[in-house]
Order: C-alpha cells, then sequence, then structure tokens
C-alpha cells in the first residue's frame, strides 16, 4: 500500500481520485476507513451526496448501522433532518398528569354548591377563584364565602398567571347584620352566609410520564429495506477491494488500418492505433479499457474497464506481447427533454480474429471497421516478472496483419 495514491486501481493509507480506495479516502466515489466525496462508502462516510457505512453522515441520502445528516436516511438508529428507515425506533408515549395534592382527596368528597342549604348545611365545595382587589374572592353560587385569618395565611399570595382551583370546607350560619327593629319582642335581622374552616388548594404542576416501547410491527418492513441498503453498500464495498486484486497490468498497443468507414473524417487506408489498459489477477478475472484513434481522429475514447479476454505471450527475449478480446454495447444518444447525451459508440475487439468494429447512431449512423494485428506491440511501461495470465495457452494464431486493400 502506498503512502498516498492517486491511481484508482491502488489503495493508499490517503488515496485521492474519482474511486480511490484507501484508509483515507477521498474523492467522488471513496472507499475507506474514512471516505470523503459525493458517494463515499466506508466505517465513517461523510458525503455531500450518498454515503453508506457503520457510521454514514450526509447531505443527500445515507445508510448505515447509525445514520445521520439532512435528507433521507436508512439506520438501525438514526438522526435526520428530513426522513427515513429507523429499524431500532422507539415510540415515546408522554402522559400529563397535574401532580396530585390534598386537594384531589377532598375533592371527591365535595357537594354541589346548591345543595347547601338544602340537603346539607356544611361541607367541602371546589370553586374557581377570582381576584378582588388584589386578594382571593371565593364565591358559592351569590354567596361569598368568609375566610379567617388562617385560611388566608393557607392560600398564600395571588399568583400570577391562571389560578387555581380552591376546595373550601364551609358551614352555612345565620349571621346578624347588626340592624334591629321597633320594639324588644322583634328578633334581629338575620342573614345565611357561608363561614370557612378549611382550604385546599389545586397544583398547576404538570407531571410527565413518558413511556417508552420497540414498535416490532413497524420492523417487519423496516428490517427487509435496511438489509437491502446495507447490501448494496457491501457490494460496493466489496467490488472496490475486489478490483485491487487486479494488481497485474500492461498497457500495449495494436497497429491496424482502416477497412471499412462510412465516417467522413476515417477514410480507406487510414492507420490506426488501439491503445488498450490491461488489469487481471493472473488468472480468469481480466479487464481493459480501450481507446482507438486513426490518423488524427479519436475514433473511440478511452472505454469503460469492462472485463475482457487476454492471452499472453512471450519472444525469445521474454519480450511480452498479448491478444484481446473485449465488448463494449456503448450507449445509445438521450436527446429529450432536458437531456443532451450524445450517448457512446458501441466497440468490438478481437484482435485474434484481426478486427475491430466501432459503430453509433449520433449524429448519424456510422460504422468503422479496422483491420489489427493479432499480438500487441510491447508494452508501454514496464511489466512486472509475473506474466498477466497464468498458463495460458498461446492460440494458433499468426503472423502480422497482411497489407490493406482499399476498398475491400
Amino acid at each position: 500500500m502506498k503512502a498516498i495514491s492517486f491511481d484508482d486501481h491502488e489503495a493508499g493509507f490517503i488515496a485521492m481520485g474519482a474511486r480511490p480506495v484507501g484508509v483515507i479516502a477521498i474523492g467522488g466515489m471513496p472507499v475507506g476507513v474514512v471516505a470523503i466525496g459525493f458517494a463515499s462508502t466506508g466505517v465513517l462516510a461523510l458525503s455531500v451526496g450518498m454515503s453508506g457505512g457503520v457510521v454514514a453522515i450526509s447531505c443527500g441520502m445515507h445508510a448505515g448501522f447509525w445514520a445521520g445528516g439532512v435528507g433521507m436516511s436508512i439506520g438501525l438508529k438514526t438522526s435526520t433532518v428530513g426522513g427515513g428507515v429507523e429499524v431500532l425506533e422507539v415510540d415515546e408515549h408522554v402522559q400529563e398528569t397535574r401532580k396530585r395534592t390534598r386537594f384531589d382527596d377532598v375533592a371527591a368528597h365535595a357537594v354541589e354548591p346548591t345543595a347547601l342549604g338544602v340537603s346539607a348545611s356544611e361541607g367541602w365545595v371546589v370553586v374557581s377563584p377570582r381576584r378582588w382587589e388584589g386578594d382571593w374572592r371565593l364565591e358559592v353560587g351569590d354567596r361569598v364565602v368568609e375566610l379567617e385569618d388562617a385560611e388566608r395565611k393557607a392560600l398564600g399570595p395571588l399568583p400570577k398567571g391562571e389560578l387555581p382551583r380552591v376546595a373550601v370546607h364551609v358551614r352555612l350560619v345565620h349571621a346578624p347584620d347588626g340592624a334591629t327593629e321597633a320594639g324588644y319582642r322583634a328578633p334581629p335581622k338575620q342573614k345565611l352566609t357561608l363561614r370557612c374552616d378549611d382550604v385546599a388548594l389545586e397544583s398547576l404542576e404538570v407531571e410527565r410520564v413518558v413511556t417508552r416501547e420497540r414498535n416490532y410491527l413497524g420492523m417487519l418492513w423496516k428490517v427487509p429495506v435496511w438489509l437491502a441498503a446495507m447490501t448494496v453498500v457491501a457490494m460496493l464495498v466489496y467490488g472496490a477491494i475486489d478490483d485491487l486484486g487486479l494488481d497485474r497490468r500492461a498497457t500495449v498497443t495494436f497497429a491496424g488500418r482502416v477497412r471499412e468507414s462510412n465516417a467522413t473524417d476515417v477514410p480507406l487506408g487510414t492507420p490506426c492505433k488501439v491503445t488498450a489498459r490491461l488489469r487481471t489477477d493472473g488468472y480468469a478475472r481480466q479487464k481493459a479499457a480501450v481507446g482507438l484513434e486513426c490518423g488524427p481522429v479519436t475514433v473511440y475514447a478511452d472505454g469503460d474497464d469492462d472485463r475482457a479476454t487476454i492471452h499472453q505471450r512471450s519472444d525469445d527475449h521474454g519480450v511480452p506481447s498479448f491478444s484481446l478480446s473485449y465488448v463494449n454495447k456503448g450507449r445509445k444518444p438521450d436527446h429529450s427533454g432536458d437531456e443532451n447525451d450524445d450517448g457512446k459508440p458501441s466497440i468490438s475487439v478481437d484482435t485474434e480474429a484481426r478486427e475491430v468494429i466501432v459503430a453509433h447512431t449520433y449524429p448519424g449512423p456510422w460504422r468503422v471497421v479496422v483491420d489489427v494485428e493479432p499480438w500487441s506491440s510491447a508494452p508501454l511501461e514496464a511489466v512486472e516478472a509475473r506474466p498477466l495470465v497464468e498458463g495460458t495457452s498461446v492460440p494458433a494464431a499468426a503472423s502480422e496483419i497482411p497489407p490493406p486493400t482499399l476498398g475491400r
């Protein structure tokens, strides 16, 4: 492992590139212990687009054991501004109740105010107090409750805001008003009044009871969704690490000439060069990226790193050469709506059959067929002592390409 790698196919402690792999990977689609980029995958994945890993944080979509950020998240636990799927989500139920005091006990035995003087002459009554000249004012029906000093002290000062209800224990009594009628036999004038000998205040404090329970029914669909997302993450990690195993490399060229062409800028007989970047694990896993130039025209730009079939041989001096079979179906143009995609040509390379075919439908249907040599020239850079393909049998192919015949 390099200390610093800029090659997407070679791991580094610090790796940078389009698809870097490393302990600390920074780039477009990085994979690493710490991955930072647009679409990151790793133990700690930080992204401005998509991220996946053990801990995934991004501003788009993120999936992991713990996923957080802004956007859409999928995880065992999540912390997201937006929405998402949290597998181990716990439903909270909050119940708020007023704090229980003596008021609740006596209020349970309270009588209706209308019962005083009819079926009862005393008892507990629940009243809603009012403010009156900076003091408590308790009224039962049309009568004002007379408070003694002890009861006023029990009520305390008037609170700010909402007044609590008050349970008062009252007695209905006859009290003289101080006036008398003429004559000594006339009884003094009397009125019914309510006298209070005990009070109890309702508490305005709220007790919150929080109950938490896991939604196992919801997990029935959340678990498969999370497993599907993590499978995609695992495949990305596996693909990146597996790609590092293709550590046997060579860049080679094949000479050729145009045999058929209806492209105006690629006439018959134009000399061509196929450039191929080959990568293998030494056995069945083989990939290539291919480009084709004919004269000054780039007929096919370096293509995607796709599967290929590679054979190898060496001359008397041990210099290796290679044959190649490679196909890329290209991509159709799409100019619908806001799209402005010119697509990509298809290419078929079979050097053992001495043929390369490139075709496309944009800007109009065109096709170029090139005769190529069956074996490559010497690699453009030094190749390791290890062969690209172990034990490959050399096909019965042959000699140099014959001179082209124009108009063939």
